[in-house]
């Protein structure tokens, strides 16, 4: 705290965080947020889309294949509901082979599509085109795919410790966070989602738009600028200026 008090500003990823750097003597009013940044994709930037082969929708999921990001929970609500959907897999993992094999046992070999790991432009294309990205993850302390989806823009569920749904999701969406490795409320999800009416969709992405804008690349200058423009705060004498220096247990700049 005292350290903190010297500091001029603090840029963090939401508002969610503002109360607890408040208590470590970052005043709400030399807070900015938006740090966590997602552009849009360029113009003309595109990758050979499958053949009509395979035209029916998909739900997506993006991210490493490891027990934590509760891709198990997916497989499960899938095959007790037998959505009209298929899943696509973004990513690779040490429990690739295990989750694949999950998925042959619970009957899903046909509707589960193992794309490995794809570049973030191929990934954020997928996105774009999908019916939701789902993000059943244990925790993610805040979960940056959440971002770029919501840019696409997409829908996105997820669980209720992903940090950049907690912060954003609102009573219109909170039916879109899950409670983490709950496979019977997924697989509610999931048909709630396949039922939405084309005006509640529409309704749905409108907001998901909305959120996008909040970690664009212009909200994220415009709180850089008002950072810089904030007065300085009172600086310490010149000998805890340079104990800071000689500091090694954090980066101190002054």
């Amino acid at each position: 705290r005292l350290f903190y008090g010297y500091v001029d500003g603090g840029f963090f990823p939401d508002r969610m965080h503002g109360d607890y750097f408040a208590e470590l003597n970052v005043p709400l009013a030399r807070q900015r947020y938006a740090v966590d940044v997602v552009g849009p994709l360029p113009e003309g930037v595109g990758i050979v889309d499958e053949a009509p082969a395979r035209p029916e929708p998909y739900v997506l999921f993006v991210g490493r294949l490891i027990a934590r990001k509760g891709l198990d929970v997916l497989l499960r609500a899938f095959a007790g509901a037998s959505p009209p959907v298929r899943l696509v897999v973004i990513g690779d993992g040490p429990d690739r082979a295990a989750l694949q094999a999950l998925a042959a046992a619970l009957g899903l070999e046909g509707r589960v599509q193992w794309l490995g790991r794809l570049s973030n432009t191929e990934a954020r294309h997928y996105m774009a085109r999908a019916v939701a990205l789902l993000v059943p993850s244990e925790f993610e302390q805040w979960g940056l795919v959440v971002n770029e989806a919501w840019m696409a823009p997409t829908l996105v569920l997820g669980s209720d410790t992903v940090g950049a749904l907690r912060a954003a999701y609102k009573t219109e969406m909170r039916w879109m966070l899950l409670p983490p490795g709950d496979v019977a409320a997924w697989r509610q999800a999931l048909a709630r989602l396949l039922a939405l009416g084309i005006d509640e969709r529409a309704a749905l992405l409108d907001e998901t738009r909305r959120l996008a804008e909040n970690y664009s690349l212009a909200a994220h200058t415009q709180s850089a600028l008002e950072l810089i423009s904030l007065p300085p705060r009172a600086r310490p004498m010149a000998l805890a200026s340079l104990l800071a220096r000689a500091w090694h247990g954090r980066v101190a700049v002054w």
